[in-house]
This record gives structure tokens, C-alpha cells and sequence, in this order.
């Protein structure tokens, strides 16, 4: 892209994905916390949600390719030696050193390959999993290590609530996990896999790792309520001028004490919202990912020139301005990285803490209402990232 506005903005092409990191499916299936929280309060009005998991559907992991039971690590570029200095800095033991880089060694086009034994997998400690798992998300042959399960909230037992897990494998789940960053996540997929005693078990398995973290909110009404406020904001610059219809018939509905949030966005979003895209979205090549999603979060039909990430970053820079916080309803949220700031991922600001957001271009990644600090922790985790808010012209 030839020019770009004062903050830098520049969308680089999109990396390939695995294909679970934000699986869901089209309800709710668990509860994370049974509590209701509130939000901040603010011009959105008074909010209250609380938390669900969802999760891939039956049919829907049925069309996914089950990966291999071996665990296998990748690293292009590396020699013998320079593993065994890694490994050694790791604190790897000298005989599994030995080991892995004897019987478990492959090497093809380049790419070194450790088949590593389950055992001496479960052996490594948190501190050893995640300094490895940090080495191998760098490259996209390690598509588990690098866009893994995350875990966000960090309470593995919230996430496993309800799922359809023996207390065996609940337990080697739990042992399993280690941090990104402050972010807690799950990579061992093939592994976990080994376990099953089945097809269908495997597919159980499988399904476990489509699990993510989402939020149902809804506003609050009463005697009390500031309707001219919530019409403001929710109707901000002209847009949206529909939900008026909405605001003001439950404002004459006697009796009204809540509305749910998804009565307040745009037909698009609120047709997404809690599920995830039909395979036939991908007759363009490529499936929905974050920027198409945001993009498009006003559109009354959606505009797939979007999937272009070079068009995509020209309409923003051509058609929005940066703005800094408070961010508004229907601000767009880029996460930069580097010193050409490239947008690596993006998501539409609700209110208080809550985005819109489709975390991944994969087919198993939903639209979600999602935490602000949650992104954070899942794409700023490395030093150097940052948020910049944009806003039509």
C-alpha cells in the first residue's frame, strides 16, 4: 500500500489458520459464570451480560480433517546443533535432548521435524511448554502452536463446564495448558486425540478444542432510564437511525425492564452474531475474517471486495479517520503490530468493554460479543501492539 494515514495503518496479507482457535456453534451450550456482571457505566446505557461457551456443532466437525495423533514440532532453517542449543536453554534434560534429536529427528526440505513421544510432551513443565509453543507459533507448519485454543478469562474449569469429558481427560487438559503472554492456551490437540478409544471419540475430542468464550448482554430499563441519552449513541453521526424504532417502543412498553443487545445492531451483525459462516461463504476463495466482518458491520448486504486486504485498507484509509479513546458505538478497533503497523486483526466497539468480533478467517470461527481486554491478551501478547480506533469521515 503506497501511502497511510498519520497512525500507520497498513494491512498486510492474511496468514493461514488453523482451524480451531474461535470454533462455535449457533446457541450457547454452557455457562462460564452463572453470575451476571455489569458494565461500566457510560452513554450505552445500563448494560448487564454474562458468559457462555459455545461450540462446534456435531455436523460441523464432521467436515474438518482430523489431524494426526503424533505430535509433531517444526522448525524451518534449524540445524542439530541449533536445536540442541534451544533445547538446552529451555532446560530440557541431555538424554531427551539425545532422544529427540536421534529417533524422534526428521528432516524433509529444509524443515527439521521432532516426532515428540507423548510422554516426554506431558513431561514439560509450564515454563518449558510455553517457551517451546512460542518458538514454533513463529512458523505457520505448526498450525496448533500457532493460532492455539484459547482460554480467555484463564479458568480452565469454567471452559471444560459442560463439555462431554471424562474426569481423566479433564485433568490432562488442565495439565497441558500454558501462556502466551498473560493468556492462557491449549496446543495439544494430537496429542489429546491419542486418547480417544474411538472414532467417535476422537470426533468428541476434537470438538472439545471448537469451545470459546462469548458474552449474552442485555440493557436494563426503568423508570430511570435516560432514553434521549441511549437514542444519542446508539444513533451516533447519523448512522443507524432504525434502532430509533426499536428504542422508542420499548420506552412506551409498560413494563419493559430489559432488551437484548442484539436488537440493537445493524441486520448483518445481528444475523452473525453467536454463529459461525456456511461453507458456501467460500465461493470467493476465501472465507469472512475480522476486516471483511468489521467492515461490513453497517452494510445492509455485505461487500466481499473486502476480502481484498489491499481494498480493505484503502477504503479505511480513504473513508475513516484515527480517533482516540472514548471510543464510540461502530468504531473500528485495528490491532497494529510493528513499525509499519500492520493490522493484524480487527473488531467494532460496542460499549463499555464489549467488540464485535470474528477472531480468525476460518470456517470454525464465530462472530462473538467479545471482551476488549480478552483481544488483548490473545493478539497484543508480544511487545510493540497497539490499538487505533478508526471512525467514518
Amino acid at each position: 500500500m503506497a501511502n497511510s494515514l498519520s497512525s500507520g495503518l497498513r494491512v498486510p496479507p492474511r496468514p493461514k489458520h488453523s482451524q480451531f482457535s474461535y470454533a462455535a456453534a449457533p446457541a450457547p451450550v454452557a455457562t462460564a459464570r452463572r453470575g451476571v456482571k455489569l458494565c461500566a457505566p457510560g452513554p450505552w446505557g445500563d448494560i448487564e451480560y454474562h458468559y457462555v461457551y459455545l461450540e462446534a456443532s456435531n455436523e460441523r466437525v464432521a467436515e474438518f480433517k482430523m489431524p494426526a495423533t503424533v505430535p509433531r514440532w517444526s522448525f524451518p532453517g534449524y540445524s542439530k546443533a541449533g536445536l540442541a542449543d534451544f533445547f538446552q536453554r529451555t532446560g530440557i534434560a541431555p538424554g531427551v535432548i539425545e532422544r529427540w534429536l536421534g529417533a524422534c529427528w526428521l528432516e524433509q526440505g529444509g524443515v527439521a521435524h521432532v516426532l515428540v513421544p507423548v510422554g516426554d510432551l506431558e513431561a514439560l513443565t509450564v515454563e518449558q511448554r510455553g517457551a517451546i509453543y512460542a518458538v514454533l507459533a513463529e512458523w505457520e507448519c505448526n498450525a496448533f502452536h500457532r493460532d492455539p485454543v484459547f482460554i480467555t478469562g484463564g479458568d480452565v474449569r469454567a471452559f471444560l463446564e459442560g463439555a462431554d469429558i471424562a474426569q481423566e481427560d479433564r485433568a490432562w487438559f488442565e495439565r497441558m495448558c500454558y501462556r502466551r503472554g498473560p493468556v492462557l492456551c491449549f496446543a495439544d490437540i494430537p496429542a489429546l486425540l491419542g486418547w480417544a478409544r474411538s472414532d467417535s471419540d476422537a470426533r468428541r475430542l476434537f470438538k472439545l478444542c471448537s469451545r470459546t468464550r462469548t458474552l449474552v448482554a442485555r440493557m436494563r430499563l426503568g423508570p430511570q432510564t435516560d432514553y434521549a441519552a441511549l437514542e444519542d449513541y446508539w444513533t451516533k453521526g447519523g448512522r443507524r437511525k432504525d434502532v430509533l424504532t426499536m428504542l422508542r417502543s420499548v420506552a412506551g412498553a409498560p413494563g419493559a425492564e430489559h432488551l437484548d443487545m442484539i436488537h440493537l445492531l445493524p441486520p448483518l451483525p445481528r444475523k452473525w452474531l453467536f454463529s459461525y459462516p456456511p461453507l458456501e461463504l467460500a465461493i470467493h476463495g476465501r472465507m469472512p475474517d475480522c476486516h471483511w466482518s468489521s467492515l461490513n458491520f453497517f452494510n445492509y448486504e455485505p461487500l466481499d471486495y473486502y476480502l481484498d486486504t489491499r481494498l480493505a485498507a484503502s477504503h479505511v484509509l480513504e473513508r475513516f479517520e484515527p480517533v482516540d479513546a472514548p471510543y464510540r458505538y461502530g468504531d473500528v478497533l485495528f490491532f497494529l503490530e510493528g513499525p509499519e503497523a500492520r493490522a493484524f486483526h480487527s473488531c467494532v466497539f460496542i460499549a463499555d468493554d464489549i467488540v464485535f468480533s470474528k477472531n480468525g478467517e476460518n470456517a470454525a470461527s464465530p462472530w462473538v460479543f467479545a471482551h476488549l481486554g480478552d483481544l488483548r491478551e490473545v493478539y497484543l501478547s508480544r511487545a510493540g501492539g497497539r490499538i487505533q480506533a478508526y471512525r467514518p469521515k
